[in-house]
């Protein structure tokens, strides 16, 4: 049950939800659309985390377990050999970035 698939992946075993959510968060076998956490009473799978990696949210009903979306930023860096600063999105010298 801990090993992983081409779509689910075994994030680690916790005592809580919020715990298997953070964990997701700092996983290297991610990123994840969304994540999957079995409850203490589900003997075969107590408290293991799981992170699904397919592009699709569809969670289905099944007691104790809970699942949800992973939210993270849309965070993109580089290094651009002689650009020492960029300044952001401009339209006609004024800043465009909403912050």
């Amino acid at each position: 049950s801990r090993d992983d698939t081409d779509t689910i992946k075994y994030i680690g075993t916790f005592s809580n939800y919020s715990a298997c959510a953070i964990a997701s968060l700092a996983s290297f076998k991610g990123p994840f659309t969304s994540i999957v956490y079995h409850g203490a009473s589900l003997d075969e799978f107590k408290g293991q985390c799981f992170g699904v990696t397919d592009g699709y949210w569809k969670p289905e009903a099944q007691s104790n377990v809970s699942t949800g979306v992973v939210v993270s930023q849309n965070v993109w860096r580089t290094h651009v050999p002689g650009v020492a600063r960029i300044p952001g999105l401009r339209k006609k010298g004024r800043r465009a970035i909403r912050a």
